[in-house]
């Protein structure tokens, strides 16, 4: 399997910050921040990486939350992998920009996610849990 890293990141108010695709698999769906993991790199850092070049944000801190398998369909290929769910704390919310494969950025109530919308199983079990903790 191959290993990606997503970012859960709140505002402090209870809301979760998510992602609207900008590439396929799953094209303006609902997604975390995040992504693969390079070669001969730390979870730990790919997340970082992954949310500066998404969305240009600064890790304060990090959290390992726990993990789930994922079926990752692209250029007719299925690509197993294992998604790790990280607790982010980034030291700014200044000046966000989607970047990179994101088209945009949002942060929502549990009430007003719509799970169908979301891209990847491991994206929605990570986004539950989150609202259920």
């Amino acid at each position: 399997a191959a290993a990606a890293v997503a970012a859960l990141i709140d505002d402090g108010k209870g809301k979760l910050l998510l992602t609207t695709r900008g590439v396929d698999p799953g094209y303006g769906m609902l997604d975390l921040p995040g992504g693969f993991i390079n070669p001969d790199e730390t979870a730990e850092d790919a997340v970082k990486r992954e949310l500066h070049e998404e969305l240009g944000i600064k890790v304060k801190s990090l959290k390992y939350i726990n993990s789930a398998p994922n079926e990752y369909l692209f250029k007719g290929l299925t690509v197993f992998t294992l998604d790790m769910a990280f607790q982010v704390v980034p030291y700014s919310f200044e000046n966000l920009k989607p970047m990179d494969d994101i088209k945009d950025f949002g942060f929502y109530s549990e009430e007003e996610i719509n799970y169908d919308l979301i891209s990847a199983p491991s994206v929605k079990n990570f986004v539950k849990q989150y609202f259920r903790t």
